[in-house]
């Protein structure tokens, strides 16, 4: 026989926190609005335990996924490679790092809403479904990014739109089929290190002492970048000689994720490179 219960309360919970949680794309103001709708958002899971307690142990494995993103981005952007990139590239390298992470969490997300519709019968959360498989497919591709966000507005439109009074699913199995989702993580990962292999810059040369990192292009001059590991008043790097030679003395720089970089242009022929940087003087051979 089936049974129903009385779910309001989550139901507006589930509601405003995912509104709220949109907010964290906006900076500053919006991570602390994104993150009261998160907290909102699981409390509201919590609370249809009394309906279905799967979309809730799903949720506490997504956050847990979601933790293991932050240090991997952190851990990736910490490179001093990444400081060589544009901001640009460097940001959508980022996200192919962590894109075999995001595909996991969005399958669990499908099945979250696959556990929605099947206690509320709301047809939303069926449109979310497929707009989250389509979206984590063509995730690298930019528009997937987008696809994403409109499934995103379809389970928000699911919360909105339920039944006060949806059928009691305590105790039923989470039918995951791990098959599928082992086959989307490998499709992930194997894209994911397919385009970054053909984006990121190819150097002869990767040199590093202390806080300094040096990449070299060999060519008929070598293309030099020097990275130092964090910030300064001012040039962290005051002086950069090539055998013996200043070539640069602390005129022009820029800033990339807290490290300095410095770009030069140097004779093939060149075989010592010394850095006078702030914390001391840093000296690698070339030959």
């Amino acid at each position: 026989m089936e049974r129903r219960t009385l779910a309001k309360n989550a139901k507006s919970l589930l509601y405003w926190g995912s509104i709220l949680s949109l907010f964290s794309l906006i900076p500053i103001i919006g991570s602390l609005l994104g993150l009261i709708g998160v907290i909102l958002y699981f409390v509201g899971l919590y609370e249809w335990k009394d309906v279905d307690d799967r979309p809730f142990t799903l949720g506490i494995v997504q956050l847990i996924l979601g933790l293991f993103y932050v240090v991997l981005l952190i851990i990736g952007m910490e490179s001093g490679f990444f400081s060589t990139l544009s901001f640009s590239k460097a940001f959508y390298i980022g996200l192919l790092y962590t894109y075999p992470l995001t595909a996991i969490v969005t399958m669990l997300t499908r099945y979250q809403v696959q556990y929605f519709y099947e206690a509320t019968e709301e047809e939303s959360f069926l449109t979310a479904k497929k707009l989250y498989l389509v979206g984590i497919l063509t995730f690298p591709f930019i528009v997937g990014i987008f696809i994403g966000f409109a499934g995103r507005i379809f389970e928000i439109i699911g919360y909105s739109h339920m039944t006060d009074t949806p059928k009691v699913l305590k105790g039923r199995e989470f039918g995951i089929d791990i098959r599928q989702m082992g086959a989307i993580f490998a499709y992930a990962l194997v894209l994911s290190l397919l385009i970054i292999h053909v984006m990121t810059p190819r150097y002869d040369i990767t040199l590093r002492k202390g806080k300094v990192e040096v990449f070299i292009k060999k060519g008929e001059v070598y293309d030099v970048k020097v990275v130092y590991h964090g910030r300064c008043w001012g040039s962290c790097i005051k002086e950069i000689s090539v055998d013996g030679k200043v070539v640069y003395w602390g005129n022009s720089y820029s800033y990339v994720n807290e490290k300095q970089i410095v770009t030069l242009k140097i004779s093939a022929n060149s075989s010592m490179l010394t850095i006078n940087a702030q914390d001391g003087v840093y000296t690698f051979s070339l030959s």
